[in-house]
């Protein structure tokens, strides 16, 4: 990187990082540890490379003023955990971020399948597989051979879905059974939504969803399809504890296939 008419790094001044356009690249190039101030000043930097380096933290602030940040490479460090919020003033230019499995989560249902009872109040829970630095808005939709009125009160609405502020592993979908006999024996398939739907805002949920960044860049996928279930009978509701991620299968990401004959509520 050069810095036209300036001859000593003494002499390089924030205005002269902020005329700097393209790339830095810091692939490979052994940095162990990052200060809060290393990048202050690149407010026309558009691609940071750091990738391959033996960084095991970021500190908060790291990416400020990088106003038209619009590639992020950050794998092949030693990265175990992004701090909440160390993505937000990036989200309104960043288009692509790379980052160790390690460091995405997927998301899930706890349960796939549940049982209740005519007027119980039902709560869903949603799980993270781990804490993400930024806000993760999910939807959902509501099928199934139960009719609308059957249930009730749902929360969150679907449409706006669920929003897991940044270091939330769990959220929960609550609706009441309706006291209607005809309801007994039918089914209500809840789906999450799939993952073009599914949003990343800032850290503390506030504004809209980051235009160009894509879930996967956060998320992982999961290879199953299962929804969540819930069957009106004459049983008690299910209760469980949060879920052992390391030998359960992950479900809901890619949505759910609902049963034939099925039908929106």
């Amino acid at each position: 990187m050069e810095v036209t008419g300036v001859s000593n790094c003494r002499n390089v001044a924030a205005e002269h990082l902020s005329n700097l356009h393209g790339a830095l690249d810091l692939y490979g190039a052994g940095i162990g540890n990052l200060q809060a101030r290393d990048f202050r000043g690149l407010s026309s930097l558009y691609w940071l490379r750091l990738r391959q380096n033996s960084l095991t933290e970021l500190p908060e602030g790291i990416f400020q003023g990088l106003h038209a940040l619009q590639k992020l490479w950050l794998q092949d460090n030693s990265l175990t955990n992004l701090p909440e919020g160390v993505f937000d003033e990036l989200l309104d230019t960043l288009r692509e971020l790379r980052v160790d499995p390690l460091l995405k989560a997927t998301l899930c249902f706890r349960l796939t399948e549940q049982k209740s009872v005519e007027g119980a109040t039902m709560r869903i829970r949603v799980w993270l597989s781990r804490a993400l630095p930024v806000a993760v808005r999910v939807p959902y939709t509501v099928g199934g051979t139960a009719r609308k009125d059957d249930h009730r009160s749902q929360s969150p609405n679907p449409a706006e879905g669920l929003v897991f502020l940044s270091g939330e592993r769990a959220k929960t979908i609550t609706f009441r059974h309706s006291k209607d006999a005809d309801g007994l024996g039918k089914t209500v398939v809840l789906t999450l939504g799939k993952p073009a739907e599914i949003g990343l805002r800032r850290s503390d949920g506030r504004g809209p969803d980051a235009p160009h960044l894509k879930t996967g860049n956060l998320l992982l996928r999961s290879d199953q399809r299962h929804p969540e279930q819930v069957h009106r009978g004459n049983h008690p509701g299910l209760r469980s504890g949060p879920p052992d991620f390391r030998q359960q299968p992950l479900f809901g990401l890619r949505g759910g296939q609902r049963r034939r004959g099925s039908r929106p509520a």
